[in-house]
């Protein structure tokens, strides 16, 4: 049976899996991102692989799903919420740190590829057309038609999370105001939450975190919310 290495580079967290040629996974890791740019994650997946004991001859391929625009040759172009990665071949980088041929390592968009995902093994089985938000650090989308992603001229269709909302809204990570990254991604709850706690003190909320920033998270934001905080 072939066996696949997966890996979810995330704002927050790296997670990794091996998975059978059925999509089940056979064993899962997960790591906090490096903040050192691509050669850091580089140098995490290499620490992954030799973590789950395995050898990169006993793998078919390896997948990468990327928080940000891949584009059709699989260069990566600047993940807002992987700081200092700017654009980068991420697949030839890692063949050569691993020894590896590049043309068994995918990148791609992470939410695309937890749409085909959803569409092959999931919830979403055979449903098309389909369309997949992932909420995380950031906000990713993804449209399944034709069981295949719509990835657009370029590659980048269905940036869902980069769809404005609010023109003179605060700033998203890509460099435009008020994207729906800017107000629904776990930052950008987390910001809006603390702007309104900085104006509201007395608030549920406010005791809840007990004026500490790092308590603050968007499940303190919808707890608040159910006992029927208006600051939440």
């Amino acid at each position: 049976m072939k066996h696949f290495l997966g890996v979810d580079i995330g704002g927050t967290f790296t997670k990794a899996g091996i998975l059978n040629e059925n999509g089940e996974i056979i064993s899962f890791v997960k790591y906090d991102t490096p903040g050192g740019g691509v050669d850091a994650e580089i140098a995490l997946i290499g620490e992954i692989i030799e973590f789950l004991g395995i050898s990169p001859d006993s793998i078919d391929a390896i997948g990468v799903g990327i928080p940000g625009p891949v584009d059709r040759n699989g260069i990566v172009h600047n993940p807002p919420n992987l700081k200092g990665w700017g654009e980068a071949d991420f697949a030839k980088y890692l063949s050569e740190f691993l020894k590896f041929p590049k043309y068994k390592i995918i990148v791609g968009n992470d939410a695309n590829f937890a749409a085909l995902a959803e569409y092959r093994f999931g919830n979403g089985a055979k449903a098309d057309p389909m369309v997949l938000i992932t909420l995380g650090t950031g906000v990713g989308g993804a449209v399944i038609i034709g069981g295949e992603p719509m990835l657009g001229r370029d590659g980048f269709a269905a940036e869902l999370g980069h769809i404005v909302i609010e023109p003179d809204g605060p700033r998203c990570g890509c460099g435009r105001r008020g994207c729906a990254e800017s107000l629904i991604s776990h930052k950008g709850i987390v910001r809006i939450a603390w702007d309104i706690l900085r104006r509201d003190k007395g608030s549920i909320m406010w005791n809840m975190i007990g004026s500490n920033f790092d308590e603050l998270t968007p499940i303190t934001v919808q707890k608040a919310a159910d006992i029927g905080d208006p600051a939440a």
